[in-house]
């Protein structure tokens, strides 16, 4: 936990995790949608180490729980394909709240800015940026904290690498043909977490760049699948999965 978070403050654990995340939402303009979101999740602290933090029952979460709320969601999706965009735009604005009113054992709120451009550069190359906030109030468990990493932004952290209450994620990937059905992709991001929104600091900000491949295995839908290689604090982490990171 935290942007200083040292690799031996590492913990493994098993946990069973049962989610429910049913949604609504409606055209209401030309590439605007309003929603509504229910988000509910029951985690259950299967094995810890012995010792450690999860152990000693001193981070919130670490005894599982019910964590349930609702939330209130806008799109702002012009892209002109879902799968592997090529122009437009596709923004996410979001403000969950979780409390005793939902039946949830911890009180918080969420608020999440997912913002997307994709601009083409030629007739098959494309220039994509995306710009993410991840902000908490409230006392959230471990489980829903902001993380670093994973295999859509931050390639080459692993998932949860970095965790606190706030985060920060911007990223930018260039597209472009490269033989036949396959292309490939150089991207670099940037990153930080802080436990409160003034507390983000020029040191603790984390980078990643890599390159990857792509294989266009449905032409008419733009289905990709695409192998990632990310470097992050002189560690390479692979990525092997479908569709783009954004």
């Amino acid at each position: 936990m935290g942007a200083d978070a040292p690799e031996s403050a590492e913990e493994t654990f098993t946990s069973q995790i049962i989610r429910v995340q049913p949604s609504l939402q409606r055209l209401v303009a030309d590439d605007i949608y309003l929603g509504a979101i229910y988000d509910m999740e029951y985690h259950r602290i299967l094995e810890t180490e012995p010792g450690k933090q999860l152990a000693q029952k001193t981070i919130l979460g670490s005894e599982g729980g019910v964590i349930s709320g609702l939330g209130l969601y806008a799109i702002w999706d012009s892209r002109d394909n879902i799968f592997s965009a090529s122009s437009g735009k596709n923004s996410l604005l979001e403000w969950r709240c979780y409390g005793g009113l939902f039946g949830s054992d911890f009180d918080f709120s969420h608020f999440l800015l997912d913002a997307r451009q994709f601009l083409p550069v030629s007739t098959s190359s494309v220039f994509a940026i995306q710009m993410y906030l991840s902000m908490h109030t409230g006392r959230p468990p471990s489980q829903y904290l902001s993380r670093i990493g994973g295999d859509k932004r931050l390639r080459g952290y692993y998932e949860g690498r970095y965790i606190d209450m706030q985060l920060w994620e911007a990223q930018c990937e260039y597209l472009f043909p490269f033989w036949w059905r396959f292309g490939m992709v150089a991207f670099v991001s940037a990153g930080q977490v802080a436990p409160e929104p003034g507390k983000f600091q020029l040191h603790g900000i984390k980078s990643a760049i890599g390159a990857g491949l792509r294989f266009k295995y449905d032409e008419k839908e733009r289905i990709f699948i695409r192998l990632d290689a990310g470097v992050a604090e002189g560690q390479v982490n692979f990525y092997l999965t479908i569709n783009e990171a954004f």
